[in-house]
């Protein structure tokens, strides 16, 4: 246990080391070198485009749904009453978290493909804070049951899969930079953290009671 509370903090302090340092570019108009790599690699993935356009939503309000109220009810049977009071607390701390830095940050969006409507600004992507937050969180809910090592792994993939499939969806539908998925990873998992640990405490002093 006190590897993985060394691990998380380290985890947490990297991934708010990261999106300082990205931010700050950011904010004095630098290239970064991620956003031209990754120009170059996704030039030939427009036939894609449908599949992205699909998974883009599991990032957005009706990912939000599905998920959020299907585990509410999971959780109301479990009897995890803390569970079900921070879950939506940190989806909701999420998009406030990401509209606060966007309105401090004010980057532009990337030049948008034909049919693409977004509006606000870029960084960080609230699409990957969403995702790795909901599908994280939802993960560890997951690790607390008792689910044996091969279905922790499958689910652990599937998850780690779909949070990378809706940043890179950001990116292949010229909706974001490569950095702001990136930058909305960073954001979010340090939410991420903090609401495991803030659901971990509840729990056990929950019972204790």
């Amino acid at each position: 246990m006190r590897r993985t509370h060394v691990f998380a903090i380290a985890a947490a302090a990297l991934a708010a080391l990261f999106f300082s340092v990205m931010a700050l570019q950011v904010s004095s108009a630098r290239t970064l070198f991620v956003d031209e790599y990754m120009k170059t690699k996704l030039q030939g993935w427009e036939s894609l485009r449908p599949f992205f356009e699909l998974v883009k939503h599991a990032g957005a309000e009706p990912g939000v749904a599905v998920v959020l109220v299907p585990a509410l009810i999971w959780l109301w049977r479990k009897r995890r009453i803390m569970s079900m009071l921070v879950f939506p607390a940190a989806v909701a701390l999420t998009q406030l978290a990401n509209k606060v830095a966007k309105g401090m940050i004010a980057r532009e969006r990337p030049l948008l493909a034909e049919g693409v409507q977004e509006a606000g600004y870029s960084f960080p992507s609230g699409h990957a804070m969403i995702s790795i937050v909901l599908y994280g969180f939802l993960l560890y809910l997951i690790f607390q049951e008792k689910v044996g090592k091969p279905m922790r792994g499958i689910f652990a993939a599937a998850a780690v899969l779909l949070i990378a499939a809706v940043g890179l969806s950001r990116v292949v539908l010229s909706a974001h930079y490569p950095s702001d998925v990136l930058g909305g990873y960073c954001l979010g998992g340090i939410i991420l953290i903090g609401c495991c640990y803030a659901d971990y405490y509840l729990h056990a002093r929950f019972r204790k009671q």
